[in-house]
């Protein structure tokens, strides 16, 4: 078996923060978001590993709220273990070179 389709609740840190969102994954695409981020992207699994490029952008400007990143536009590259209804990841983003990046998926849906 492998990662299902469905709604996903996201978690993610840097030493920058921690944050959390909702995704949602159909067939090798990644759609979802914040309330100040949006994420879009494609992953692809091979048995019980997972690879991801996603890509953020800032949709709304909310006061308190910084990116994990340091920046509101970037392109996470990830690579990670996925079972039936979760996944976890490890990954940088070129824009932010050497922060260390970490997600997990759980499905809610």
């Amino acid at each position: 078996m492998g990662l299902s389709d469905g709604l996903y609740k996201v978690s993610f840190q840097t030493p920058l923060g921690i944050g959390f969102g909702v995704a949602v994954l159909n067939g090798g695409t990644l759609l979802g978001g914040d309330s100040s981020i949006y994420y879009v992207g494609n992953y692809v699994l091979d048995g019980g590993t997972i690879s991801a490029e996603i890509t953020i952008n800032e949709h709304s400007a909310v006061h308190g709220s910084e990116s994990v990143l340091g920046t509101s536009r970037a392109t996470l590259r990830l690579v990670g273990t996925a079972g039936d209804d979760s996944a976890r990841f490890t990954g940088e983003a070129r824009e932010a070179p050497g922060l260390a990046f970490r997600a997990s998926l759980t499905r809610l849906r």
